[in-house]
């Protein structure tokens, strides 16, 4: 399912290297629900069951990083259903700062490797990776820790906080 709103801006889009229409249909077809909205400083967010992209900063981006933005987010649906939302919150409750970093820096490289092979997969082009976050780079790490610390403590083992932490996100839906 895919808001009208994010639809047509990524139909819009579609062009001979980037293969929005194919997008659009995995989309659809897919048991995720996407959402264009305006989210609070982020380009994307993923739950359990929805990907939220940010209408209020779309039309700033490249189409390929868009593209891939997508992708990524919908990568962590994906982690998040297989870990399940009680051991998410249990891996963002952790006290211990540097486990936290390493769980959430851990699942950010995942989803950049997701988006940029199936940005390959549906544009049969290489998604350039100094456009990803590159966190395997130490320096690029140590610069995430700062955001991660963010959130650190603020879940402490609830569901309830988790929810309110991401609603804390959102501006408009």
């Amino acid at each position: 399912m895919i808001t009208d709103n994010l639809k047509q801006e990524l139909l819009s889009r579609h062009s001979t290297t980037l293969n929005f229409n194919a997008l659009v249909e995995f989309m659809e077809e897919s048991k995720v629900e996407f959402i264009g909205c305006e989210l609070r400083n982020v380009l994307g967010m993923a739950t359990g069951d929805k990907v939220r992209i940010n209408m209020g900063v779309i039309g700033s981006q490249y189409a390929d990083y868009l593209f891939f933005v997508i992708l990524h987010e919908y990568c962590h649906t994906i982690r998040i259903n297989r870990m399940g939302k009680k051991q998410l919150v249990e891996s963002l409750s952790t006290e211990n700062l540097d486990d936290l970093v390493d769980h959430v820096v851990g699942e950010e490289i995942l989803a950049d490797r997701y988006g940029s092979r199936m940005f390959f997969r549906f544009n049969n082009r290489i998604f350039p990776s100094d456009r990803t976050q590159r966190l395997h780079i130490k320096i690029n790490k140590e610069s995430y820790k700062n955001i991660v610390s963010g959130i650190h403590g603020k879940i402490q083992g609830s569901e309830e906080k988790y929810d309110k932490l991401i609603n804390s996100f959102i501006i408009t839906e």
